[in-house]
């Protein structure tokens, strides 16, 4: 999904997200990645006002941030994982007793 502005990004993929239900709903047998344009077009959207919007943004930038950050560090602690894990288990790496 390509948003042209109108709407900040956030605003719309959390639409997305609370819509996704329905518009599977609408869509067919089709899944979320093959839903054509013409499923999408006839969804409609409630556009806030430039205030709300602006408040919005001001509340959400924050949060979306942390998701961001968080969702990258744990992508960081999963390559981790899957860097040691293996060499744990056939004892590479000698363990100590405290």
């Amino acid at each position: 999904m390509i948003c042209q502005k109108r709407l900040p990004n956030t605003f719309v993929a959390f639409w997305r997200h609370e819509s996704l239900d329905y518009m599977n709903d609408i869509s067919g047998e089709w899944t979320f990645a093959e839903t054509g344009k013409s499923v999408f077009r006839s969804i409609r959207v409630l556009v806030p006002s430039e205030q709300i919007l602006a408040t919005y943004g001001r509340l959400i930038r924050p949060l979306h941030t942390r998701i961001v950050a968080h969702a990258k560090e744990n992508e960081t602690f999963a390559q981790s994982r899957d860097l040691l894990l293996p060499k744990l288990m056939p004892g590479e790496f000698p363990m100590c007793d405290a």
